[in-house]
């Protein structure tokens, strides 16, 4: 069966993934991580932020920061900045390490309210954490968008 839910994974299919995922729950030995990671990618290849976030849950203590980022994209996409948010202080709450990727999601977050002081903080934290080599155009990007005013944002002059 878990070679039919990495499959649904690959290809897309979000219900049946979660069929499937609901099936090996029930089931004596549980699911494992990676049976959690093949329906996050369903999900996420057809933008089903509501079901990965349900997911993550159900994820319980099993979910890792490759999951949390998962669900953050998804949020991101959506528009939904307050529960990619809230998602980011519920990875540093379980203590979860964050990677260039989280930090990626996050900054882009600040770009899109306008959060200078706080992308600032979170790059200098980047590079402090992760090291200079974790440091991506993406990242300085994103941390620029942040600095721009926000009238220059309006009139998409970036």
């Amino acid at each position: 069966m878990a070679a039919r839910l990495h499959a649904c994974g690959r290809r897309g299919r979000w219900r049946e993934a979660l069929r499937l995922l609901e099936e090996l729950e029930a089931s004596p030995g549980g699911a494992s991580t990676s049976s959690y990671r093949s329906v996050l990618l369903a999900c996420r290849k057809h933008k089903r932020h509501v079901e990965a976030a349900d997911v993550l849950e159900r994820m319980g203590t099993g979910a890792d920061t490759q999951a949390y980022n998962e669900v953050m994209h998804l949020l991101r996409l959506q528009r939904d900045f307050a529960a990619a948010e809230q998602l980011w202080e519920r990875m540093i709450e379980v203590g979860l390490p964050r990677d260039a990727l989280s930090f990626y999601h996050r900054l882009h977050i600040c770009a899109e309210h306008g959060k200078w002081k706080e992308a600032l903080a979170l790059l200098a934290q980047l590079e402090s954490q992760l090291g200079a080599q974790a440091l991506t155009s993406g990242h300085v990007l994103a941390t620029m968008r942040a600095c721009t005013p926000s009238h220059a944002r309006r009139l998409s002059i970036l």
